[in-house]
């Protein structure tokens, strides 16, 4: 297999693979992220406390963006470094994009400020795991690369 990874069809397959591997890492994280930590987590009436909700809902954000920089950077067959902060790049757009939307068409009032600071946080969360994504694969991917 690997032998074939290095071919020159097979570098131009894990190209084209990157971004829908990185984004299928995005959704897929999270929810294992959230399956174990409910399943460990959860009491025996299967209730969880606020906290706990909140710090699985923000953390699962960070888990989402760091699988998304890693992986995509991990089927990239070489330029990793630069891959990781270009995926970074435009993962950040996007959600800057997402929050001007929601800012620019009033979804503030519909989800309440409850709902508005859980974004917010979560933004914050998605920026810390793309850059810790981008640190690892970095320090990871230094001088072999």
């Amino acid at each position: 297999m690997d032998e074939f990874l290095n071919t020159t069809l097979g570098k131009s397959l894990r190209w084209l693979a990157v971004i829908p591997g990185a984004f299928l890492a995005m959704v897929l994280a999270p929810i294992l992220f959230n399956l174990v930590m409910y399943v460990t987590n959860t009491r025996v009436g299967g209730d969880e406390t606020i906290l706990f909700y909140l710090f699985r809902t923000f953390v699962s954000a960070g888990v989402g963006s760091f699988a998304y920089i890693y992986i995509g950077s991990i089927i990239a067959p070489f330029s990793r470094r630069i891959v990781s902060v270009t995926l970074c790049v435009i993962f950040i757009t996007l959600y800057i994009l997402l929050i001007f939307g929601v800012v620019e068409y009033d979804v503030f009032e519909s989800i309440g400020l409850a709902g508005g600071w859980k974004l917010i946080v979560s933004a914050l969360f998605f920026l810390a795991g793309s850059i810790i994504g981008v640190y690892v694969v970095w320090d990871e991917y230094g001088l072999k690369d």
